[in-house]
Order: structure tokens, then sequence, then C-alpha cells
């Protein structure tokens, strides 16, 4: 009877570690993937975001993390900014703020500790941490940077993207996830200015095939956590339906809903008009969530003065009707 007890204990051990093989590794050879313990502890995870002052756009992504539950730590909050201006190459101090801060973590490294990197001011999460990790994790990928279909800030770089034949081929820093010490060897490929640009930096570091493939840098073409906005409007369509009370996003060329939004370059008009409605801030039952988070009552005399100017650009049918519903709205 020992004797069957033990046997069996060993056939148990033996099918638990081939089952963990092939779940963490999706069949991959040793080389592509480090397989890990089945019971391990769920990851540490950091989110960080840069800004060096607040608006309404950083309120915006705060509220999105709040939404999901996600503490983000914002670094360069009253700090002069000098990375240039965001509407040309610039950035590099993000990478200054967010390696001195990973420094400071490095007695805690461990292999597993995750860091989740986006920009703020153009940025919204859709999904909580544990939906973004397990996406991240199912990728047995050790960095994935966000995708783009433009090569910028450096077009003729494209030739040197090892694929091109994906809509989202090209790298977009605003947005990242990967393991500590494989982050940490990124910051620290090479020396960055401030003034210089974090997304050339990045890039020139994902088309260093040697360090690509040692750090098994990826990127993320089919938005499956990361979603850019500038480039990809007919891609991504807002859904609203009686099945889910919240909408969502969803990219239609990839069949992914994306966990991280990001309204990059000239599509923040768009990202604008979709945060109306994502991150719980509108619901098919209730109608505008977000309204009452910001609803403030006062009394009659108190009450600010509202002027609202409306164009008419061109000829519109029932212009009158409309004018008349404008005129009969009581904003308390």
């Amino acid at each position: 009877m020992s004797w069957y007890f033990y046997w069996s204990i060993a056939i148990l051990t033996i099918s638990l570690d081939l089952i963990n093989t092939e779940e963490t590794c999706g069949g991959h050879d040793e080389e592509y993937c480090t397989a890990r313990p089945l019971f391990q502890k769920e990851p540490e995870i950091n989110v960080f975001t840069v800004a060096t002052h607040n608006n309404h756009g950083l309120e915006r992504f705060l509220r999105s993390a709040k939404v999901y539950g996600i503490n983000v730590e914002v670094l360069g909050m009253g700090k002069k900014w000098v990375g240039g201006n965001m509407d040309h190459p610039g950035g590099g101090q993000k990478i200054n703020l967010l390696k001195q801060k990973l420094k400071s973590l490095e007695k805690l490294e461990d292999r597993d500790r995750i860091i989740l990197f986006t920009d703020s001011f153009d940025v919204m999460f859709l999904a909580n941490l544990k939906e973004i990790v397990d996406k991240f994790t199912n990728m047995f990928v050790r960095v994935l940077f966000s995708a783009e279909s433009f090569c910028w800030p450096d077009p003729t770089l494209s030739s040197k993207y090892p694929d091109t034949s994906m809509t989202n081929a090209f790298l977009n820093s605003g947005g990242f996830i990967g393991y500590y010490s494989d982050v940490m060897a990124i910051l620290n490929y090479k020396k960055v200015r401030n003034n210089d640009d974090d997304q050339l930096y990045y890039t020139m570091v994902y088309l260093d095939e040697e360090y690509r493939l040692k750090h098994r840098i990826a990127l993320d073409h089919d938005s499956e956590i990361f979603q850019n906005l500038n480039g990809a409007l007919s891609d991504v369509e807002l859904v609203l339906n009686s099945t889910e009370d919240y909408p969502y996003i969803k990219n239609v060329v990839s069949n992914e809903r994306p966990l991280i939004v990001h309204g990059n370059g000239p599509s923040k008009l768009k990202l604008n008009q979709f945060s109306n409605y994502l991150a719980n801030a509108w619901s098919v039952s209730k109608g505008c969530k977000m309204c009452d988070e910001k609803y403030t009552v006062l009394k009659d005399d108190a009450l600010p003065n509202v002027l609202m100017a409306v164009f008419i650009e061109q000829p519109t049918p029932f212009l009158e009707e409309f004018l008349t519903q404008i005129e009969k709205v009581d904003y308390h």
C-alpha cells in the first residue's frame, strides 16, 4: 500500500509539471519561453505615468484608473517640463524620470515584478490590472510596446523593422508593459537627454535585433492591450448594446477589445468623444454616470451665467424648432 501511495504521488507530480509547461509556454520551445511555477503568486505590478502639471486630460486618466481600481504613481508632478513640445519630437524626460524611479525599486527586483507605463493626458484605462496582466502573460514575451501604423519620428527607419506587413507595424512609446529587469535593461540601453525623443529611443532599442531577442521585446500589433487611435479611427468602433451595461471599444480589424486607449497625435478629439462613454462614464440603463460624479447643487442666486454659441454653417432643416428647444433649456 505504501509503495502504491508513493508511486501515485510521483505520477501526479510529473503530470502537473507537464501541464504547467504546456499552459505556461503555449507549446513554444525552451528558447522561447521560461516556464513559471504552477502555483506561483500573482506578480507584483507597478503602474507609472509622467505629468508635470494637472489638467483635464490627467484628471480623465486618473478617473479611469480609479474606476478599475488601478493605483498609478504620477512621476514629475510639480517639476519643470524640459522634454520639448509634445507636438514635435521630444519627451526624453519621461525616460529619465521612469529610470530614476525604477532604480529606487532595485532592492525589490524579482523576475515576476511587472512594470506598466503609459502616457497620461491622452490615455484612458478600459480594464482592471488583472485583465491587463493576464493578457500580457499569455503573450509569452518579456516586454510589450503599443504599436501604430506610422513610423514616427523617423520614417526612414521603417525599412529596418523586422516585419512591416501587419496593420500596426511600428512601435509607439505611449504605452508598454514588461518585467522589471528587462524594462531596466531597456532604460539603460544608452544615455538620453531630456529633450531627446522617447519614441525614437525605444525604437532604436527595438531595432537592435540582438537586444530585441535577448529581452523578448514585442509590439502589440493587434491592439490586444494598447489601442492607438491615430491612423486607426476606421478600425475602432464604440459598442453600445443591451448585453453589457457599459460601452466599450472594439478593434474591428483584429476583433480585439483593447484594454488601454491612447489618443495619440491628432486623434485626441476622437478620444474626447469616446471618453463620454468609456470607463463607466455612460450606462445603457442609466445614461450619464459621470454626470453624477460632478453634480453640484447650488441655490438659485448662486447659479452662474452660461453663454451658449450656436453656429449655423449651412442650410439646416427644422432650424426654428431647434432654436426653440435651445431656448427652453434649463440647466438647473
